[in-house]
């Protein structure tokens, strides 16, 4: 009855009396009017409104209780950091301020330059945390963010250190890149940043974060030189062109054409591109101009920077393109048409797991077209048979989280999977038949009822995050990787039935990628002496880890076989390849021109399974044994130390807790004015939006005046 009340109150203020109704065009003048002989009539009461709740645009699944640290500036001056973190997560934020203060300093160095504003750094322990954020507008393949108006950054810590810090620098990158611009200019904000193309602005992020240009970006250029699809528009593009926008084309070539500059010109050029911009017109303020072009664009710049005219400079980008990477063809000894190709697969697999016997796949499929990742289930016999089990947009199935996390586990009869379920992930089981082709009729596969899981944390916390599920060999058992929302990741074991689970690792490291042998749950953690992740196996009885890989690179997806050799992916070669541990020694087996990951036993053991990227989409291939590298193995040396500790600074218990009523934490987020009058009277209209800095609280104003004073609403 209340909101029916505001709402007559709103929409007719003195709709006390009967009103007489008739079709016309709307005329302002006649509504006007109509208020003066109402007035005439009968003198209008005041009406206040006042809102049982403000409304948010995100469920609140979560509860924050913001407390905040300030960092100062390590180089000095007025700049640093206020990191603002809440309660539950303060070991989260004690490992974080390490990784903040190295990157900041470091940059300092890189940029020649130290930021003179304090940096409002908004840190969530997960990635689900970071997406209900009212501050801005996210969706699920956005790691981080940062606002070019107020200097506000947020991003989640994911539960692995490695992934946090290389988020965090990208993103301390944009608040350098951001205050070195408006200091050279003189400027108050950024009204565009034309002059430096959006490939530029996100290349020199992952440029200083990898250090240069890292084996990943390395790969997708590589794809884009030596197997180029034009009718899709994946290729190399010009060295100026921005119009190819996505991860590829502006964060992976972007990063590929600062390195070139880099090489071409030397380092100091990048930075003079930040300090020459506001001359073409890309900042706003002092220096600032209208949208730039001709001699105010990128051209211009390119110009003025390198000292050669774009023409020249893009002769030299394609040269150096053509200088790096076709002698690097010539060496590889594996290409795609040695193996087997999955194409007629119903969607992209860009991930995948297969049974024991190799003959069934599960995997996740990606369709561009429609926006939609699906999981299919399907006889390798018989690719174009695959069976849906799964699509995400669906009540319980909100997301499938493509790219980001392994969510597949299968067995015999049945598979698991995990999905985003409102405030967390939820795990699901599928039985299924399965029946072999047999007298020329194909193979079938017949889905039954999906079941939730029910898992609980022995503790309390809850999980947020479910990943690399893994079926016990007798299927009785499902391992998974947990993020809890205290913010740490770690191995735990629930029976496929559901109940309380079991934890095996208790550390601040990240372990992913498992797989469940007879000997053991097989992993990948970085929980090693450099760093880097290496392989891993853990005693399901005793929770006791033993090394199984030590050299700094970057070992994945441990795959064990019945042999007891350990299939598994490294970047050893600069790229990632297949290698096979057997008997304490390690054997190179593939080298694939785009790399491949992920392997797993196919059929009969002729051949083994594994993706890869070629001409910009995923592919599930079939390696055969006649085409394995006949290399000799090396011995697996010993570890060099202890895991690395992640660094952790103490913050104080006392440490100041956020005031969302606080004037000082309020801002202007928009409004408008407008008005005008005459002899018999004026009308205008005054509103302003204001909102606390997390966005968690509104204040809405708007007062309205119609021909008087004596005919004014408010509306707060």
């Amino acid at each position: 009855m209340k909101r029916l009340l505001v709402l007559l109150a709103l929409a007719a203020p003195a709709a006390a009396r009967p009103q007489g109704f008739t079709l016309r065009t709307p005329d302002a003048g006649e509504a006007l009017r109509q208020l003066d002989r109402m007035a005439a009539a009968r003198p209008l009461e005041q009406t206040f409104v006042l809102p049982e709740r403000p409304g948010q645009n995100h469920v609140a699944w979560y509860r924050f209780d913001w407390h905040h640290v300030d960092i100062p500036s390590p180089s000095g001056g007025r700049g640093g950091v206020r990191l603002y973190y809440y309660g539950r997560t303060r070991e989260v934020a004690e490992r974080a301020l390490p990784a903040i203060r190295s990157a900041y300093l470091r940059l300092v160095d890189q940029f020649h330059y130290t930021p003179t504003k304090q940096i409002p750094y908004i840190l969530y322990s997960s990635k689900r945390e970071f997406h209900t954020t009212n501050m801005f507008q996210t969706s699920e393949s956005l790691l981080g963010v940062t606002s070019t108006r107020d200097l506000t950054m947020a991003l989640p810590y994911f539960g692995d250190h490695e992934r946090f810090r290389e988020t965090s620098t990208h993103e301390m990158v944009h608040q350098f890149t951001i205050q070195k611009l408006l200091d050279i200019a003189g400027a108050e904000e950024l009204v565009f940043i034309d002059s430096l193309p959006l490939w530029f602005i996100e290349g020199i992020a992952e440029y200083y974060t990898k250090g240069g240009l890292d084996a990943e970006s390395d790969l997708f250029v590589r794809d884009l030189v030596w197997n180029p699809d034009p009718e899709r528009r994946y290729e190399v593009v010009g060295f100026a062109d921005d119009r190819r926008r996505g991860y590829i084309g502006t964060y992976k070539l972007g990063q590929a054409r600062v390195a070139f500059i880099a090489e071409t010109f030397g380092k100091e050029r990048i930075q003079a591109f930040l300090e020459h911009a506001y001359r073409a017109g890309g900042v706003g303020g002092a220096g600032g101009g209208a949208r730039g072009d001709g001699e105010r664009g990128f051209r211009a710049l390119v110009q003025r920077v390198l000292n050669e005219p774009l023409e020249q400079v893009e002769a030299r980008w394609r040269t150096w393109l053509k200088r790096r990477y076709y002698p690097e063809y010539m060496r590889v000894r594996q290409d795609l048409s040695q193996m087997r190709d999955y194409t007629e697969l119903p969607a992209e697999p860009e991930a995948y797991a297969a049974s024991p016997d190799g003959w069934l796949v599960l995997f996740r499929g990606i369709d561009r077209e429609e926006g939609r990742v699906r999981l299919y289930l399907t006889d390798v016999r018989r690719p174009r048979g695959a069976v849906e089990v799964a699509s995400d947009n669906t009540p319980g199935v909100e997301s499938l989280h493509p790219i980001e996390a392994n969510v597949l586990a299968l067995a015999p009869d049945k598979l698991a999977f995990t999905a985003q379920d409102g405030a967390g992930d939820s795990l699901y089981v599928v039985p299924f038949r399965h029946e072999a082709p047999k007298e020329g009729r194909p193979p079938r596969i017949a889905l039954g009822r999906r079941r939730k899981v029910e898992v609980r944390h022995p503790e309390g916390p809850r999980f947020i995050e479910l990943t690399d599920p893994a079926f016990s060999p007798d299927g009785s058992e499902i391992a998974f990787v947990g993020l809890t929302d205290l913010g740490q990741r770690d191995v735990y074991v629930v029976s496929a039935g559901g109940g309380t689970a079991r934890q095996l690792t208790d550390d601040p490291y990240a372990e992913r990628d498992l797989a469940w042998g007879h000997d053991g749950i097989f992993l990948s953690s970085d929980a090693t002496d450099h760093g880097l992740p290496n392989l891993f196996r853990i005693d399901v009885a005793t929770g006791s880890r033993t090394r199984l890989t030590t050299a700094a690179r970057a070992d994945r997806s441990p795959r064990p076989q019945a042999d007891g050799s350990v299939l598994f992916g490294s970047a050893a070669g600069g790229k990632p390849d297949l290698f096979l541990l057997k008997g304490g020694q390690v054997r190179r087996i593939t080298d694939f021109a785009t790399g491949l990951q992920a392997p797993a036993a196919a059929p009969n053991a002729r051949a083994i399974f594994a993706t890869t990227v070629y001409r910009g989409r995923f592919r599930l291939v079939e390696v055969p044994k006649v085409a394995w590298l006949d290399e000799p193995p090396e011995p697996v040396p010993p570890a060099a130390g202890p895991p690395l500790e992640i660094p952790r600074e103490t913050i104080p218990a006392t440490s100041p807790s956020y005031e969302p009523l606080s004037w000082r934490n309020w801002h202007p987020d928009g409004g408008f004015v407008y008005g005008g009058g005459g002899s018999g009277g004026y009308a205008g209209r005054a509103a302003m939006l204001f909102s606390d800095m997390m966005r968690d609280r509104s204040l809405f104003l708007d007062v309205s005046i119609y021909g008087s004073l004596e005919l004014v609403q408010g509306l707060a």
